[in-house]
Parts: structure tokens; sequence; C-alpha cells
């Protein structure tokens, strides 16, 4: 079974993404916040993608992005925002980032791009 770990500082983001991603046999672990989602990462080897939010107090989904990296962990991670600026999805590209989803989150389009990432893994 594909877990997958949802970091939103939004209780009702991260419910919404959790039972859309549920729905089609996936596991879900959930953090509050970047640091949180942070040691949930670097504890759980089963974890095969990481949705982060863009946007929470103390460590941004940017400085997340930074950190996984810093410490070579290389599950594929796609940032959740309500922002659509070219340049900041280059920004988030370039720092690691595998996707991009804009808020309000469809289900469809959600699972759309974690089977993308995951694929074979994901039926």
């Amino acid at each position: 079974m594909t877990t997958v770990l949802i970091i939103d500082d939004s209780p009702r983001v991260r419910h919404h993404v959790e039972t859309a991603l549920s729905g089609h046999g996936m596991t879900v672990v959930c953090a509050d916040s970047a640091m949180v989602g942070l040691t949930r990462l670097r504890a759980d080897a089963d974890i095969a993608l990481v949705l982060c939010d863009m946007n929470m107090p103390g460590m941004t989904g940017m400085q997340f992005l930074l950190a996984v990296k810093a410490i070579g962990i290389t599950t594929p991670v796609v940032l959740m925002t309500s922002d659509s600026k070219p340049e900041s999805i280059t920004r988030a590209r370039a720092a690691g980032a595998r996707g991009w989803i804009v808020k309000p989150i469809a289900a469809s389009a959600l699972f759309a791009t974690v089977q993308g990432l995951l694929r074979p893994a994901v039926s």
C-alpha cells in the first residue's frame, strides 16, 4: 500500500486531501507543520510522496524542500498553495518540488498528480 504524508496547518485541508487519497486505497499520515512533517519523513521509510502546504507558520514549504534536500531524502514533494504565479513554481521546482497543486484542490486533479508521480505503485 502506498503511503502519502500530508503537511498542512489547516485541519480542513488535511482532512480533504486525506479523504480523497484514502478513498483510492492509499495510507495517509498527516502533520500540522513542516517541522513535524520533516520528523515523520525522516522516521518512516515507507512514505512514497509528500504533499506540503507552501505557506505555513514556522517553516514554509520552500524551507521544507530545502531541508529535505539538505539531508539527502529523495522522496518526491508536491507543494500545495493558492499561489499560481509562474515565478513561484519555477523557484519551487529549482528547490526540488516535483509538482505544484493550486488550492482549492479538486480531488480528481489531486489523485491524477499523485498517480502520475507514483506510477506504477498506484492503480
